[in-house]
């Protein structure tokens, strides 16, 4: 277990998701969006906004422990805003993931009553606890120390 077959055997099947039967490539496109209001796991959109989910979780993985462990007080400007972008960023994803379809060992679902389930059951709760904008409600310090609960998105960050 681990080493380097695990990440070849990741790959090929993440190979294999994207090929059909018949070997060819299923590119999912912004039409079938338009068509069905689910992304498709493994289109454009869903990758870009999964690669701006991880940048906010590196910002936060050392915003947040350096204003905790210095007490630092981030006042300025672009402190706030980017981590308002954040904050909202964060709470846009709840709604964009009950919107995308997920790969299972079937193959990749669509159907959003299948997609809401399995939210609801796996990852929902912690989302939503990660995602919680602590500054908004709160600006006493007594509430500082949850906002290392958004940590444990790096979990998710797939």
């Amino acid at each position: 277990k681990g080493g380097p077959g695990v990440a070849v055997r990741v790959s090929a099947e993440k190979i294999a998701r994207l090929l059909g039967s018949n070997g060819v490539l299923e590119k999912a496109s912004s039409g079938d969006f338009r068509r069905t209001g689910i992304f498709h796991p493994d289109n454009n959109f869903r990758f870009c906004w999964d690669l701006a989910g991880i940048a906010g979780i590196v910002f936060q993985a050392f915003l947040i422990p350096l204003s905790l462990f210095f007490q630092m007080e981030l006042t300025s400007a672009s402190w706030k805003l980017m981590s308002g972008i954040v904050d909202s960023y964060f709470l846009a994803d709840i709604l964009v993931t009950f919107r995308t379809g997920y790969i299972c060992k079937d193959g990749v679902v669509l159907n959003q009553r299948r997609i809401l389930l399995h939210y609801l059951r796996g990852w929902f709760v912690a989302d939503c606890v990660a995602s919680i904008p602590w500054d908004w409600i709160q600006t006493g310090s007594d509430f500082k120390a949850f906002r290392v609960v958004r940590l444990f998105k790096i979990g998710r960050a797939h």
